[in-house]
């Protein structure tokens, strides 16, 4: 397994934290270094993390000033492994940080099981002493289990989301790809962490600066925390037609839900029938087995990502007979749902398997 260590030798008389480059920003500031502390739970998400810290680095390179500072943080102090492998060295454990340091909480895979309450003791800690705090990737986790969350927006991995309302029903993430709310911030991983730090970067040290950092990162333009994370069906499927575009949202939302299809047409004063040819022409594929595979994929979900018991995932994916859920399962990533949460899932079979 291989481990990335925070590299602390100076070049010259250069700063660690700002690196020399070529192009340059004049940024008027003279004061300390914002520090953010990076909290990580095992399996978190590399790409998150680093695509948080790059516009940090970029930003005191193309000024010349320690603009930030960064530390990772972890249970033990020790090295944390990522979900691609490798690991990243630990600056310390979860304990006291510098005043005024914002703390991220950093996950990716199995959130449920990887954020630990020593991790959302500290966050939950830290906010209580004015922090700002927040999550990359699935990291709201860690915030919901500080008990934290209640009254701001939020938002995680789309992935995950579903998941989460499952496991906390009082609460639903926003689907845009960065929040920030006072002081919980949140993303959904991914480029979405140079978004949300290109607008941090823009409020602090101004647009020039900001959009300096999204050339240097190659980042075509910081995107709006309105923005959403996944595509629009419209883009996805090729067409603006209204009908079709709700009738695709309700079933999104309400996947745990009996879903008639007579009724839903009625609902748009449209026939099933017209449904139907909506989906031929626009979907390829009919409105129950476009339904079904959601359900199996909510339901693939939380095989992975909960510990509910397969009768439970089967209702809570909207199946109204565990033996159906089961069936469609096999059929669908060639083995039973037993197996899979047993954690063949992880076993080099195809789970990508064409339904039918």
């Amino acid at each position: 397994m291989g481990k990335i260590k925070k590299n602390e030798a100076s070049h010259g008389d250069v700063a660690p934290y700002v690196p020399r480059g070529i192009a340059h920003i004049a940024v008027d500031f003279d004061g300390t270094a914002h520090v953010f502390i990076f909290a990580l739970a095992p399996h978190f998400s590399m790409l998150s993390f680093v695509a948080a810290v790059e516009p940090l680095r970029m930003a005191n390179q193309l000024s010349g000033k320690s603009l930030f500072r960064w530390e990772t943080r972890s249970e033990d102090g020790e090295a944390v492994a990522s979900s691609n492998g490798l690991s990243v060295s630990s600056d310390g454990i979860f304990d006291a940080v510098p005043a005024g340091a914002t703390v991220l909480a950093c996950s990716g895979n199995y959130p449920d099981e990887m954020i630990t309450m020593g991790l959302a003791g500290f966050l939950r800690e830290k906010w209580r002493k004015g922090h700002q705090v927040g999550s990359l990737c699935t990291g709201a986790y860690a915030l919901a289990k500080a008990g934290i969350l209640k009254g701001h927006e939020f938002t995680m991995h789309w992935e995950n989301q579903k998941t989460f309302i499952e496991d906390q029903p009082g609460f639903r993430p926003s689907d845009r790809i960065y929040v920030i709310d006072r002081r919980i911030m949140s993303c959904g991983g991914g480029a979405a962490s140079t978004d949300m730090m290109l607008d941090l970067i823009r409020s602090r040290f101004g647009a020039t600066l900001a959009r300096g950092v999204a050339d240097m990162c190659l980042h075509l333009g910081s995107r709006s925390s309105e923005q959403r994370q996944r595509t629009p069906a419209s883009l996805i499927y090729g067409t603006h037609n209204k009908t079709l575009l709700a009738v695709l949202d309700y079933i999104a939302d309400n996947l745990a839900e009996e879903i008639d299809l007579e009724q839903l047409a009625a609902t748009h004063q449209v026939s099933r029938r017209h449904v139907e040819r909506l989906f031929s022409k626009h979907v390829g594929t009919p409105p129950n087995r476009y339904i079904n595979e959601l359900r199996l994929e909510h339901g693939r979900a939380l095989l992975t990502e909960t510990a509910l018991k397969v009768t439970d995932v089967a209702l809570a994916s909207g199946f109204a007979s565990p033996n159906h859920f089961s069936k469609l399962f096999r059929r669908r990533y060639g083995m039973s749902p037993q197996h899979y949460q047993s954690g063949a899932g992880g076993s080099g079979k195809d789970p990508l398997k064409p339904f039918g």
